[in-house]
């Protein structure tokens, strides 16, 4: 067949078009990855694994095909080991590790594209060597398993550790580190508190968690965290039970203070201690004698101060462990025999 040089520059012709359609469509199924970051699961940013292998857990980029993971030991910047450098194409890796600090990077790929690279992110397996002659990190403030309330000013202290060179302290809300919200991160410094910026004040109620982390240079030594509560609402005013008002008591017997202090509505409600005032005017000008009660609304009384024919008067007042005050209850007056 003779094939004239017209019918050639036409079927080159079709031939470059169905080339240029097909890097087209190859354009067209390929996702721009460019603005997206993978999100990581697992570990967080500072976690510590107990032991190894560690599984690395992120949520899947719409429109990648594979995962490039990289890990260095102790950190990118200042590299000892380079321990991983691997394509992926599930959302989940696990990887024998030794007891270290190391850091991770995680970049989503397709054909055409790769996204924002996620990291480096630091975190350590099993438990870090710590230097020669080191102290234990005590934290101070606050107080582990306090209760704060709305007047909390945010600050955390802690006491110092021989050879740290620096503190990076961490705020997230929740009843576990690992698993809370971040709040509060700071840098590296060497101060040993921190106060919260004034825009994330007052802490709303919930538990939290904090970390403290001391650095020896780029070396980790050690770490401690501690958990402490925000209850904002005041608990109940009692409500006053026996002895009735206008009763008669004998002050040779012991008296049953009791009251009710009602179903409290918050969900995190710190411990009620009540307090048992008895008084010989219906003001409370005078008190006589005052009696404490933590987590109870009774409280049995032998009253052998006060003087037989006189009437006094009682009312209790609520205070839970966060600082918040309940007002007076109602009064109620009794006549001693």
């Amino acid at each position: 067949m003779n094939v004239n040089s017209s019918t050639l520059i036409h079927l080159f012709g079709i031939l470059l078009l169905g080339a240029t359609t097909l890097s087209s469509c190859k354009d067209i199924v390929a996702k721009n990855l460019s603005g997206e970051t993978p999100e990581m699961i697992t570990p967080t940013l500072n976690d510590t694994i107990a032991k190894s292998p560690v599984t690395f857990t992120w949520n899947e980029v719409k429109g990648a095909t594979k995962y490039h993971l990289q890990i260095a030991m102790p950190s990118f910047a200042n590299m000892t080991s380079y321990v991983l450098d691997t394509m992926v194409t599930k959302t989940t890796f696990a990887f024998a590790l030794d007891s270290n600090q190391y850091e991770y990077k995680l970049t989503a790929i397709n054909a055409g594209y790769t996204s924002t690279v996620l990291g480096p992110i630091r975190f350590w397996v099993g438990k870090s060597s710590v230097k020669t002659g080191s102290s234990t990190l005590v934290l101070t403030t606050p107080t582990n398993n306090a209760f704060v309330n709305q007047t909390f000013d945010g600050r955390f202290a802690w006491q110092a550790v021989t050879h740290a060179d620096n503190y990076e302290f961490e705020l997230r809300k929740g009843g576990t580190f690992t698993t809370g919200t971040r709040i509060y991160t700071m840098e590296p410094g060497n101060t040993l508190d921190k106060t919260l910026p004034s825009n994330l004040l007052p802490l709303t109620p919930g538990e939290y968690t904090w970390r403290v982390l001391v650095n020896s240079g780029s070396t980790y030594l050690t770490q401690n965290s501690g958990k402490f509560s925000v209850d904002t609402l005041a608990p109940n005013q009692a409500t006053l039970l026996t002895p009735t008002n206008n009763s008669t008591v004998t002050l040779s017997d012991s008296t049953s203070f009791t009251w009710n202090n009602g179903t409290q509505n918050a969900q995190y409600q710190s411990a009620i201690s009540s307090q048992i005032e008895v008084a010989t005017d219906v003001n409370f000008n005078t008190i006589v004698s005052t009696y404490y009660v933590t987590e109870g609304q009774s409280k049995k009384i032998k009253l052998g101060s006060l003087i037989t024919g006189q009437t006094y008067y009682w009312r209790v007042k609520n205070k839970d462990a966060a600082g918040n005050s309940a007002q007076p209850s109602t009064v109620f007056q009794f006549l001693t025999f």
